[in-house]
């Protein structure tokens, strides 16, 4: 069923004609332009009831055109006739920017004025979603986000430790270490260039960010840079040893 205004209209056979000149089906139409298929048969057919009206109607046709490298402004004055729609030239401006949104917002995202493409935003977004995940992970498994409380450099200093033996940390450029003294909190020791620590310890793990900025010494005795940026005492004392 067609509108009186079609009666020798041919919009419907040119559509159809400039989309088969291209090799596509309908199918592969509306994935490109996300018109569902049968708005694209309704054009086709010019089953003017099943289109909708007005700025809508013209953003399906402009965006079709596009995809099939049509002449836009000849379909859609084709279209306006067969539809008894007014001129293209006495639209409103608004109006006009309101079917280019149609046309284009299907499949495209204005991002401070850059028309971006909603599957590349959509990666995009994905893409910064996994790379907060892994830093996330990172920080949560780091010796420095300690679940439990670490105390403060200034803390630090202040502390009071008592053992039997000696651990003394020497700093060769400016770092930081996160101590644990057997079973108490973890602490978080700010180091400047060439700043000495000393701490009377039974047992401590260090833990290292740089292990070629940090000077180890256990009972007075200076030991080797470990391997691993994480030292436990006196468990790998002997490892450690000159």
């Amino acid at each position: 069923m067609t509108q009186p205004a079609g009666t020798n209209c041919d919009f419907g056979k040119i559509l159809r004609e400039a989309r088969e000149k291209v090799g596509m089906d309908l199918r592969q139409i509306s994935d490109l332009t996300r018109i569902q298929i049968r708005y694209i048969e309704a054009l086709e057919g010019e089953r003017w009831e099943d289109v909708p009206r007005g700025v809508i109607g013209r953003g399906f046709v402009r965006l079709i055109a596009r995809e099939i490298g049509a002449d836009a402004d000849m379909l859609l004055e084709k279209y306006r006739e067969c539809r008894d729609e007014p001129p293209l030239e006495h639209m409103a401006p608004s109006d006009m920017e309101s079917e280019f949104r149609v046309g284009v917002g299907e499949r495209r995202f204005n991002l401070f004025g850059f028309m971006i493409d909603r599957q590349l935003l959509k990666f995009l977004a994905a893409a910064v979603g996994v790379i907060l995940a892994i830093i996330i992970l990172l920080w949560i498994w780091s010796p420095w986000s300690s679940s439990e409380p670490a105390q403060s450099s200034e803390a630090a200093a202040k502390v009071v430790t008592e053992g039997e033996h000696s651990l003394e940390l020497l700093a060769v450029k400016a770092t930081s270490v996160a101590l644990r003294l057997g079973e108490e909190d973890q602490i978080i020791v700010e180091l400047s260039p060439s700043e000495k620590r000393s701490f009377k310890v039974d047992e401590a793990e260090l833990t290292m960010k740089e292990v070629e900025a940090l000077r180890i010494f256990w009972d007075g005795e200076a030991l080797k840079a470990p391997d691993s940026t994480t030292v436990n005492f006196p468990a790998d004392l002997e490892s450690l040893k000159p």
